[in-house]
């Protein structure tokens, strides 16, 4: 259940993402940021929470053996989905350990 939440989430907030980014340009959110008080304050949380995120996702990877580095780019690149892909990695991984095969 968990694996198809993840793959539902990361399926439409993509899909949303892009259409977004296809109205706006990738850096449409900058002239927001820069426009009002409140963009800046969601840019700087969004930042802080991604910052966050990488931490986490670092250590955890290193604990179950997988690649960091993709997901912390990604996640710099692209935000959430960066955070959506790694933990789709994650529980497919968690799933393939318990079935016996390797992660």
């Amino acid at each position: 259940m968990r694996l198809f939440i993840l793959v539902v989430l990361f399926v439409a907030f993509t899909a949303y993402t892009l259409f977004v980014m296809a109205g706006h340009g990738i850096l449409g959110f900058v002239e927001l940021a820069l426009r009002e008080p409140w963009g800046l304050q969601l840019f700087l949380d969004l930042l802080l929470m991604l910052a966050l995120f990488s931490t986490w996702i670092w250590g955890d990877a290193k604990s179950r053996n997988l690649p960091s580095w993709p997901y912390m780019i990604l996640s710099l690149l692209m935000g959430s989905m960066g955070a959506l892909v790694y933990l789709l990695h994650r529980e497919i991984a968690a799933r393939r350990n318990a079935a016996g095969g390797k992660g």
